[in-house]
């Protein structure tokens, strides 16, 4: 527990579990492809403190934004009704902190353009802990690796 590690003033943070979605090798590479392809992998600050990442693939077909969230089983499904003649869109959105890394850590090896978002992300420290400087050092690098046409 977190609790303890706090009272320690231990200088390392506590292991995190090495887990990752049980899935089959080939379907974590698909997921990977889409979220090369189509998704997003980010970090958002609030303006009174504090933040979260999230990982995302926004897309007009119901039926992949289906698979994702069946194949995971996390993230929730969210929709966005745009005025004509775009077609709407279909996002799955996963923003739980442990639920980003655990999906982070089983399509990394497969990632190529957003691998080093997929680095930064896992690099965080645990979500509760109190590390504003190495949180804020992360959220401007992925804001510099996110911009259009910086790969």
């Amino acid at each position: 527990h977190y609790a303890r590690w706090w009272r320690t003033g231990s200088p390392h943070w506590p292991k995190e579990p090495q887990t990752r979605i049980r899935i089959p090798q080939c379907w974590a590479m698909w997921l990977a492809a889409v979220l090369d392809c189509e998704g997003w992998i980010g970090m958002y600050r609030r303006q009174k403190g504090g933040g979260w990442i999230a990982i995302g693939v926004g897309n007009t077909q119901l039926r992949l934004i289906r698979k994702l969230r069946s194949l995971t089983g996390i993230g929730r499904i969210d929709f966005a009704d745009r005025k004509p003649p775009n077609k709407p869109c279909y996002m799955w959105a996963v923003d739980r902190h442990n639920e980003v890394k655990l999906l982070l850590r089983t399509v990394r090896p497969f990632l190529i353009l957003k691998k080093k978002q997929a680095d930064l992300i896992l690099s965080l420290p645990p979500k509760h802990a109190k590390a504003k400087m190495v949180k804020d050092r992360t959220y401007w690098a992925l804001r510099r690796l996110n911009r259009k046409g910086v790969h």
